[in-house]
């Protein structure tokens, strides 16, 4: 079944496919198709490169994930699975926490802070960076919300990659209506 997706979503979907990639332990994962081969129109546009050359928003999620997923930017030490929520990349230098919504109702995922000389950065899905100090964490955690996913839910939610220095820390989602924790990495 072929359903629309919006140059957003195949953002997103990149950003969610290495996470999941990696996290099962492959080496590499790729992006078929990386440009719009036919400029006539006939073919299905789904490049992250437009046959004119210009870039779509899957191109800079692919090098956000590049840049920050890579052996080369974290000292990798070992890939854990976050529950339903998303998934973290744990390493011995930086932490790199990718985390997404499959629901139609915002959530709210709260890290625990380290306390490091170097401040955390939440990383858009096109690699725009915002430093999160330390004393900017309520009671010791992060908290980011994560939109719900659009239309039906075929590309799940816009993902938050957050990135601290440090051991792997304890993740939780807040429910919605009560903010009752829910453990998904510890």
């Amino acid at each position: 079944m072929w359903f629309k997706t919006s140059p957003d979503q195949q953002a997103m979907f990149i950003i969610q496919g290495m996470a999941l990639g990696l996290a099962a332990g492959a080496e590499r994962v790729s992006v078929y198709r990386f440009d719009d081969t036919d400029p006539s129109g006939n073919n299905e546009a789904w490049g992250v490169i437009r046959h004119d050359g210009t870039r779509r928003d899957g191109y800079y999620a692919l090098e956000t994930a590049v840049r920050y997923f890579g052996r080369n930017h974290v000292c990798l030490a070992l890939t854990q699975r976050i529950d339903d929520a998303g998934y973290a990349r744990t390493a011995g230098c930086s932490i790199v926490y990718v985390a997404w919504n499959r629901t139609r109702s915002t959530i709210t995922a709260r890290f625990r802070a380290v306390r490091s000389y170097q401040p955390a950065r939440l990383v858009s899905i096109t690699g725009q960076v915002t430093a999160i100090p330390a004393s900017e964490s309520a009671e010791g955690y992060y908290d980011v919300t994560l939109p719900p996913c659009k239309t039906e839910c075929e590309v799940e939610g816009e993902p938050r990659i957050l990135i601290q220095s440090g051991p792997p820390m304890t993740v939780v989602a807040l429910r919605p209506r009560t903010g009752t924790p829910i453990v998904l990495y510890k």
